[in-house]
């Protein structure tokens, strides 16, 4: 403190005092003292002070370059070590990315899997409930149709048996017997299929245009021209076997399909529109 209030340069304070922090370990302030002491000692000239000084200033130099060193490698591992984290954190990102997709794409197939097992039941149930009211439907009918033709049998017996040959000739002549049945056969399956599908026919109509529509239905009834789709709603898609059902040439069945997709509002899709409509 004497040596800086008198403003001299020849001390030997500041050189004690670096020895004394260099053997603390404070090597960076001993080299910085030890370095200014050096400078005193050569703005003055001393040459005794600077050949005392060299020696000492070569080992704390040594010990601070060391420690620059020591502390610059820390620095470097630090650095590696922050890039090492940066990478595993980036590819921990991008795995979490990658399985976060692959969850919702899951979950997306999981949930297209649930819609098309809600769709395939509600179809089963559908065919099951549409198979047990026909098959129901149709043995009533059948075993009605037995006693009528039993009926008929029976009646065409007595006609023999009573020798009433033109009688039993024009009854044979006739169509009326195979009409009544016919009309008997339409009638069940027009009552069964809407008690299956009682909106069918407002459906029908709202996939047509104003002019396609069919409003001339009786209540309770289809028309020939209805009980074409009512066939292909219930999966029987061959014009050959509807015009069989429904007694009418291929042809009138196929211009019936024509007529109904060209006055519908979406011709391309009409018939698998059709399929849509839903049942009770």
């Amino acid at each position: 403190m004497s040596d800086i209030v008198n403003g001299k340069k020849e001390y030997i304070a500041l050189r004690t005092l670096g020895l004394d922090l260099f053997r603390e370990g404070d090597v960076s302030r001993a080299y910085r003292y030890l370095n200014k002491a050096l400078e005193d000692a050569t703005f003055c000239k001393a040459k005794i002070k600077i050949e005392e000084l060299v020696p000492l200033l070569e080992t704390v130099n040594e010990a601070y370059t060391k420690e620059k060193d020591n502390i610059w490698n820390i620095v470097v591992f630090c650095l590696v070590l922050v890039c090492m984290l940066a990478i595993a954190l980036v590819i921990i990102t991008v795995r979490e990315s990658r399985q976060k997709r692959a969850y919702l794409e899951l979950s997306r197939q999981l949930t297209r899997a649930r819609q098309l097992q809600e769709e395939t039941t509600k179809e089963v149930r559908e065919a099951s409930n549409i198979k047990d009211s026909y098959i129901t439907g149709l043995m009533l009918e059948c075993i009605c149709r037995i006693e009528r033709l039993d009926n008929y049998r029976q009646d065409l017996n007595r006609k023999a048996l009573s020798g009433d040959l033109l009688s039993l000739q024009k009854e044979l002549k006739s169509k009326a017997m195979v009409d009544k049945e016919w009309e008997s056969f339409y009638n069940v399956f027009d009552t069964t299929f809407l008690s299956l599908f009682p909106d069918f026919i407002r459906d029908f109509n709202k996939l047509m245009k104003d002019g396609g529509k069919i409003t001339n239905c009786p209540p309770g009834t289809l028309t020939q021209e209805l009980r074409t789709f009512a066939l292909i709603r219930l999966g029987i898609n061959s014009s050959d076997k509807i015009a069989t059902l429904l007694r009418y040439s291929r042809s009138t069945i196929y211009n019936y399909r024509s007529k109904a997709r060209i006055n519908s509002l979406n011709p391309a899709k009409f018939e698998e529109e059709l399929m849509k409509i839903q049942s009770i």
